[in-house]
């Protein structure tokens, strides 16, 4: 019986426009679509289940649909479930999928998940060489900013290029639909975006990559983790999960000589400017801070240079996000003196910005316990 609080998956199908390939379903009432002009996307349930189920349990709904889907798939879920009620406190409301039988892979090609970021980056320049690189618009870069999203898909094409392999954009309206929740979910559902991406391909990869934000020392409760990316796979496609022996501070020196990164590297998604890097925002002015390290800040001329590095650290009022981070850059002793110095006082101000919210935050509690 369907319940009516349920989220519901209909219409599934394949529907071409405007020259490029798009699949789409009709997801509570409204158009769940991903298209590209590049390759013919594949109408996998998996996908959209994927890219929904976090989102529907973290509001206690199930997820229905009418396709049947891979058996692989859905024990993987079951283990999924199991993670995110340790990590997040989830009730799992019941689902009923029907289940199909499972099929043999119809590829042995490889893809990558690519943002030009140095996650992303890392894996390329060391794991195993993918046929696909693949970038998306409508993740890190909304759909309507096309100027941004033009200069880093010239980037991604440039890249492959360079690199023997082929460059694909994939358009989705996913995180601007009702059904993906609140946009600060998003931190916690992106594994399961990321991996809709991977079952839309499986008729051309039979493994999609995704880059690991944390190394295992440093991993936390994330959207994508090593623990959780690999159970979004099905019989058809196996989601890889590939970097977390190292921390991004420690593959930035794997990159730095690199000239493609030097040229293309983007760490700024809040950043409107083309080159995609702010160089004021704590994260690029960590990664700036790595690159000075190893003497390679110079080169990359997708940030201001070492010759602002000291006023902008001394601009930034404080860090909310990156602390830890500096903080062992610091620890390795390896900076400039005059860096070292105006790095230790935004650490400082950052730590008492750190106290500062923290009272608020109990205060609005106290204040508010409703809100």
């Amino acid at each position: 019986m369907i319940s009516g609080s349920a989220t519901r998956i209909t219409e599934l199908g394949h529907a071409p426009a405007d020259g490029e390939s798009r699949v789409s379903a009709v997801v509570d009432g409204r158009p769940l679509w991903f298209a590209s002009k590049d390759i013919d996307l594949i109408p996998q349930p998996e996908a959209f289940a994927s890219a929904l189920m976090l989102s529907t349990i973290h509001r206690s709904r199930p997820l229905e649909m009418d396709e049947r889907v891979s058996a692989t798939w859905i024990r993987n879920m079951d283990r999924l479930f199991d993670i995110w009620s340790r990590w997040w406190g989830y009730r799992i409301p019941k689902a009923a999928f029907g289940v199909r039988e499972d099929q043999q892979p119809s590829t042995t090609a490889s893809a990558l998940a690519f943002t030009c970021g140095v996650d992303s980056f890392f894996s390329l320049l060391t794991g195993r060489k993918p046929d696909f690189l693949v970038s998306v618009h409508g993740f890190d870069v909304p759909l309507l900013d096309t100027v941004r999203m033009d200069a880093f898909a010239s980037s991604v094409r440039e890249i492959a290029r360079e690199t023997g392999t082929r460059s694909v954009v994939i358009r989705t309206n996913l995180r601007d639909h009702p059904a993906l929740g609140p946009r600060r979910l998003w931190d916690r559902a992106h594994g399961g975006g990321l991996a809709a991406i991977g079952h839309l391909l499986s008729d051309h990869v039979r493994e999609f990559t995704i880059s690991s934000s944390y190394s295992s020392r440093h991993e936390r409760p994330w959207g994508s983790a090593g623990e959780t990316d690999p159970l979004f796979s099905s019989d058809r496609i196996s989601i890889l999960h590939y970097g977390v022996e190292h921390s991004r501070d420690t593959k930035l020196p794997f990159i730095a000589r690199n000239a493609l990164a030097q040229k293309h590297l983007r760490v700024c998604w809040h950043n409107t400017a083309e080159a995609g890097n702010c160089s004021r925002c704590g994260k690029c002015l960590a990664t700036m801070l790595v690159l000075t390290e190893v003497d390679a800040l110079e080169k990359f001329t997708v940030f201001d240079g070492p010759r602002v590095l000291r006023s902008r650290l001394d601009e930034l009022p404080y860090l909310r996000n990156n602390m830890n981070v500096v903080q062992r850059i610091v620890n390795r002793g390896t900076l400039p003196r005059d860096i070292e110095i105006a790095t230790l006082k935004l650490l400082r101000r950052s730590r008492r910005a750190a106290v500062i919210r923290e009272y608020g935050s109990r205060l609005r509690a106290v204040l508010f316990p409703h809100a």
